[in-house]
């Protein structure tokens, strides 16, 4: 790092009597000798010899200089902070010699050295640059009593150059520049070469000068309104040097139409200066840049660029509330409120109290949740605690002050509800309680839309403690934890104490009250088996207990190696595992295969490498359960009856695949490579809570599906999310669909689509060929967001790379969208809308179709380019704007801009 610098000085030396200088002849005074016009204004790089001696002993000089090098007496080295200094010499013919210097900076002893010496000698100096690059400064004299002192032989560091050498047989004196040496050790040898019987005086000094450097900084961008200034704080901050020098400071612009100014062009640091930023009312708006430069009086440079993001300025600011409407009653504990503003501050006023956020200009959404609501807003139970009536007010102002608000909005939201109940168990509900199980089914309400748990907890009647059994709502609990907390009471029956403690992550919790069971001493007892017997003794066993009374079989912890084949012929059979597990005897084989009703499998677990359990016909119940397969999970035959609960389902192609109705699949986690759920002519078939991953689909209905329920699931897919082929009365409902190409691919009509949200990677989001009823749907990505035929009410459209697409007839209430472009394609006309420059909220389009015209019916402002292809021939075209405004008049190349609101027609002829 090089700073410019200019050094001014005297180098002065010593210099005995000789008879041929007339200047010495003033006996007894101070005599300052000079080979050039003045002492004290060359540079160091054209530097002249300069002297001052003493006639006499005791002589006082005085010469121009701060820094020196005395060779009187015992050649003393020293420096002076002054520009000028004095020395008292000890005897006649002795001198001083030194250096004035102007450098920017404090200069700093690196080293000294003086030593005599009588007779040729090689000096070393060494020398040490420590903590930042410095310019160096080497200043050499010699000089003696008699005849000799020259200085030869002269060896400089790397980057070092002689400024000048004086030598002769009395005196000698050298001077070398280094030019910002890095941080190191240095050396300086010559060569001193006094003559026979003289004594010589050699005094060097290393003078090291710290380069002044500076930086400066402020923010990184500043937004500025057009026709407006506004001002930010810059920083200029010393960054090497001891000595601060003054900066000189400057800004431009990269475009004419953006004016800059500072408050002070010339600072010393550590010190700051306001820049001030216009841009003129001609200027579009856009991103540009100002530069602040300064130059520090040594020649220092530096810089810093600062973002300038200039926004048009609207005199009149504009929010209003899209949605809910005032006065509106929520159906659930969230209030998500979608409003536009064409400025980024907005104040949010919540019952009275009024919180500050920054949005995007365009439509927005504030969420107030139960909990942790959007942009740090105090949750709904913080506001309302019990429910009731909600105040929202929203304002927005601009830099002139003007304020607009959309008024005082009023919602009604419902107490937060959490309670859980349960079944009871008895016979005539299904479920069991005898000495080997006691099967427990509870319910959790929950509007607060929190995360619900559930515990299931037994009285230990000994200590009079609750003791948490299984971390579920529902559960089947055996006999042997059964027994542990049973109590012989004096009746002869065994007692059972239970209940459910269920809570959700707000804090919110419930006991249901304590239930008792009583239990017989002679209950009726299950089948026991375990893991010594053979396929054939538990095949022998099932089929016994199919024909019994008590057709229940309790497998004992363990591994099973099985290939069952269950038969019911209309009869009930119930497995029931505890830490079960169920693999293939014949490994070719399926691990079951159910052939009739009513067969229900539970807290069994199944692995395989290829068929896990067969339908062919009936009625499956499969709960609490685990199945990996390498080829099916369940795999349905014949149109079967396939109740899943609370379990896991892993098939390599599918993991639930074949022909299913009248049937619920809740709370299952669903993997498969092909197929997470495959379901041919499904009819009623309810698919809830649940997570459904499917390489290339999540769920698939073939056939003709009717009256099917897909709600509150999570499904992840690379191909499809949902396909629906064919059918009716299908309601796809509060899910979360993730999926590569399709996220829902409906190619039926009358189908029920509302409160989805869909992330799509590559093309379309909700993809449609035929009429269904679509309300409340979000996606997110995308080719397309979503291709429609017909209506939809309230869908939003975010990140899709060109929008939307819509056929045929339709009506689109509410639409928001962000990015990307909305299609609309008529029957017959074949129109749309392209090229956005702001966002669409409220776009209404309708394509009712007259003998002469189709209209654009558009309620909200849009500003952007409308353009129709395809028409059919005609002499003219002209578009009117039949409500807010007067018509517009379209060219040759069927495009106009609509600007404000309005219904636009188009007439032709």
């Amino acid at each position: 790092m090089g700073i410019k610098r200019i050094l001014y000085f005297a180098i002065v030396s010593f210099l005995l009597l000789i008879s041929t200088f007339s200047i010495y002849s003033q006996v007894g005074a101070d005599v300052v000798g000079s080979n050039s016009a003045q002492a004290n204004s060359i540079t160091l790089t054209t530097a002249n010899l300069y002297y001052c001696v003493a006639a006499s002993a005791g002589s006082t000089l005085t010469p121009s200089f701060n820094v020196m090098v005395n060779n009187g007496g015992f050649a003393v080295i020293g420096n002076s902070s002054t520009n000028t200094c004095s020395f008292t010499t000890t005897s006649n013919n002795r001198a001083i010699g030194g250096v004035s210097i102007n450098n920017y900076s404090v200069p700093v002893i690196l080293t000294t050295f003086t030593n005599t010496f009588n007779k040729p000698t090689a000096v070393t100096v060494s020398y040490t640059v420590s903590g930042q690059n410095d310019t160096v400064l080497i200043l050499i004299s010699s000089g003696g009593t008699k005849n000799g002192g020259n200085i030869g032989g002269i060896t400089l560091p790397s980057g070092c150059s002689q400024l000048f050498l004086t030598s002769s047989p009395q005196i000698s004196v050298y001077a070398a520049e280094c030019k910002d040496l890095a941080p190191g050790s240095y050396k300086v040898s010559f060569n001193v070469g006094p003559g026979p019987g003289s004594t010589e005086y050699v005094s060097a000094l290393v003078l090291g000068f710290p380069v002044f450097t500076f930086n400066i900084t402020g923010p990184s961008n500043i937004d500025v309104y057009t026709n407006y200034s506004n001002s930010t704080t810059i920083y200029v901050n010393q960054l090497t040097g001891n000595t601060p020098l003054p900066v000189t400071l400057s800004c431009s612009t990269s475009n004419s139409n953006l004016q800059c100014s500072l408050s002070n062009t010339t600072i010393t640091p550590n010190a700051s200066v306001t820049l001030t930023v216009t841009a003129s009312s001609s200027i579009t708006p856009g991103t540009y840049s100002v530069t602040i430069s300064g130059t520090a009086q040594n020649g220092a440079t530096n810089s810093t660029t600062i973002i300038v993001n200039v926004q048009q300025l609207y005199n009149n600011p504009q929010i209003y509330i899209i949605s809910p409407s005032n006065n509106s009653i929520s159906n659930y504990y969230q209030l998500n409120i979608s409003f536009y503003t064409n400025y980024p501050n907005v104040n949010v006023t919540i019952n009275g109290n009024t919180y500050s956020i920054n949005v995007t200009p365009g439509n927005n959404i504030i969420q107030l949740n139960y909990e942790n609501s959007s942009y740090n807003l105090p949750g709904l139970y913080n506001i309302i605690p019990n429910g009731g009536n909600i105040t929202i007010q929203l304002s927005t102002s601009n830099p002139l002050g003007q304020t607009n608000s959309t008024g005082i909005y009023i919602y009604t939201l419902p107490q937060p509800i959490f309670n859980v109940s349960y079944v009871y168990p008895t016979p005539s509900n299904g479920t069991q309680e005898n000495i080997w199980l006691l099967e427990i089914n509870s319910n959790v309400y929950d509007n607060t839309l929190g995360q619900d748990y559930c515990n299931i907890q037994l009285l230990n009647q000994t200590s009079n403690q609750w003791v948490t059994i299984a971390n579920s709502c529902s559960d089947i609990l055996y006999n042997g934890i059964l027994q542990q907390y049973a109590k012989l009471n004096s009746n002869g029956y065994y007692s059972i104490w239970y209940r459910v403690y269920a809570y959700n992550n707000y804090g919110l919790n419930q006991y249901t009250n304590p239930q008792v069971i009583y239990i017989s001493q002679n209950s009726y007892n299950v089948s026991v088996i375990n893991n010594t017997l053979s396929n054939t003794q538990i095949q022998g066993i099932i089929d016994s207990a199919i024909n019994s009374s008590i057709p229940i079989i309790v497998f004992s912890p363990g591994v099973y190696l099985v290939n069952l084949i269950i038969n019911p012929q209309g009869k009930n059979i119930t497995l029931l595992g505890q830490n079960t597990i169920f693999e293939p005897a014949n490994p070719g084989l399926p691990v079951i295969q159910i052939l009739s009703s009513n067969v229900t499998i539970q807290n069994i677990n199944i692995n395989t490498n290829l068929f896990a359990i067969n339908v062919n016909n009936g009625e499956l119940n499969l709960i609490n359960s685990n199945i990996n397969s390498g080829l099916f999970g369940i795999d349905v035959k014949n149109p079967s009856i396939v109740n899943v609960y609370n379990s896991t389902i892993n098939g390599n192609i599918g993991s639930i695949y074949g022909y299913i109705q009248n049937s619920t699949i809740d709370n299952v986690n669903i993997q498969s490579s092909v197929w997470g759920i495959y379901d041919d002519n499904p009819y009623n078939v309810i698919i809830n809570n649940s997570n459904i991953n499917g390489q290339i689909f999540g769920i698939y209905f073939d056939g003709n599906a009717i009256n099917n329920v897909i709600e509150n699931n999570n499904i992840i897919s690379n191909i499809f999310g949902i396909k629906i082929n064919n059918g009716n009365n299908n309601n796809i409902i509060n899910n979360n669909i993730q999926s590569n190409i399709f996220g829902i691919y409906l190619t039926s009509s009358g189908n029920n689509i509302e409160n989805d949200y869909i992330k799509v990677g590559q093309v379309f989001g909700l993809y449609e060929t035929t009429y269904n009823n679509i309300i409340n749907v979000t996606t997110n990505g995308g080719l397309f967001g979503y291709y429609l035929t017909g209506n939809a009410t309230n869908i939003s459209l975010y990140n899709s790379q060109l929008g939307m697409e819509i056929y045929g007839s339709g009506y689109i209430n509410n639409l928001t969208t962000s990015t990307g472009s909305v299609n609309i394609y008529y029957n017959n006309s074949q129109g749309f809308v392209n090229s956005l420059s702001s966002v669409i909220y409220n776009a209404n389009v309708n394509n009712v179709l007259y003998n002469y015209y189709e209209g654009i019916s558009i309620i909200g402002n849009i500003n952007g380019n409308i353009t129709f292809i395809d028409l059919p021939p005609a002499t003219s075209y002209i578009v009117e704007k039949i409500v807010a405004g007067n018509g517009n008049i379209i060219s040759t190349n069927n495009t106009f801009i609509p600007q404000g609101f309005g219904n636009y027609e188009l007439f032709y002829s």
